[in-house]
């Protein structure tokens, strides 16, 4: 009875040894575990400054109880690194672990250099990109509105005084301009010359003998020559680099002289010729539009449309020209 007491007495105690070694065993394991963990995060994090170039970076210090738990252990983030695209390029990586504020403000620095961007990119003015002068020599042709001639003769045989409408045919027109640029704004003095024809051709019924009418057929032809001195005032359009919409408003000073031949007749007999001429300086005003092309820095094309209006002179009513004008011009 006393030998099973003692035998019962070691067992427990053998049973207790073997269990507490197992413990003791099995918390030295669980810590080893944790410090093979702590080690082996330190090594990558090492071996990233490495790779980023940050090795003389100093780490910050861990607490020991940072990794303690392992349910709240969390690795450290990442450094950007640029990745090789497959055509040789290179291409930054987003960090997931910028925080918002950092994108945010990433986003506000790249929309400030995209205004910064657009600012620089504005179109400039006239006299920035082409110069403070030009000049602008120019040809095309001429269209006048009908005008009206006051006609009167008299002879033993015919006695005519009469209003007739003039049919204006095309002419030319050429030209020198030169100007200054303020800006966009421009002021220019011209001088051009152009020529026109015209004719009249009608039945005139005027006073023959003891009373009669005779129907009278008339030809008449004549010429328009005008010389012409203006100043003007006009404002450019820039649409991109190399092309302007360009207006502006005159007035000038006009050398104007009329021709004015006449031929009339009864049936094929020519009863009377005259002719008669008239030239004056008169006042003119005129708006203009154009297009610009700047060929390069110092050659420009420009193509035009100016309405002039000259002033009636003696026999001869006002003139309405509508001018179409190719312009080589040079900047400087």
């Amino acid at each position: 009875m006393r030998l099973t007491g003692l035998y019962i007495l070691i067992s427990y105690l053998a049973h207790f040894t073997i269990c507490f070694s197992q413990g003791q065993s099995a918390t030295l394991s669980r810590n080893e575990i944790f410090d093979r963990m702590e080690a082996r995060a330190k090594s990558l994090a090492q071996r990233m400054d490495e790779m980023s170039g940050n090795s003389n970076r100093v780490p910050p210090p861990t607490t020991p109880s940072t990794y303690s738990n392992p349910s709240s252990f969390t690795p450290p983030p990442p450094p950007d690194e640029p990745t090789v695209e497959q055509d040789g390029t290179f291409s930054p990586t987003v960090n997931p672990f910028h925080s918002e504020s950092q994108i945010v403000e990433f986003a506000d620095d790249f929309s400030d250099e995209a205004d910064d961007n657009e600012v620089y990119l504005q179109v400039e003015n006239t006299q920035e990109s082409l110069g403070d002068y030009y000049i602008l020599p120019s040809f095309g042709f001429v269209l006048s509105s009908e005008s009206k001639v006051h006609y009167d003769y008299q002879d033993n045989l015919v006695r005519l005084n009469v209003v007739k409408d003039l049919d204006n045919e095309m002419g030319y027109v050429v030209g020198m301009r030169a100007g200054a640029r303020f800006d966009n704004f421009f002021t220019e003095f011209g001088i051009k010359y152009s020529s026109l024809d015209y004719k009249a051709t009608g039945i005139e019924s005027v006073p023959g003998f003891l009373g009669s009418f005779v129907n009278l057929d008339y030809d008449a032809t004549g010429s328009a020559d005008i010389l012409n001195f203006n100043a003007k005032l006009g404002y450019s359009f820039p649409i991109n680099e190399v092309l302007s919409f360009n207006s502006s408003v005159g007035l000038g000073i006009s050398n104007r002289r009329n021709d004015f031949d006449i031929v009339g007749g009864v049936g094929g007999l020519t009863l009377f010729t005259d002719s008669t001429s008239s030239s004056e300086t008169v006042l003119s005003y005129d708006l203009a539009f154009s297009i610009a092309y700047y060929h390069a820095e110092s050659y420009q094309i420009s193509l035009g449309y100016n309405y002039m209006n000259v002033a009636k002179i003696s026999q001869f009513d006002a003139l309405d020209l509508h001018y179409f004008e190719l312009g080589l011009g040079l900047n400087f």
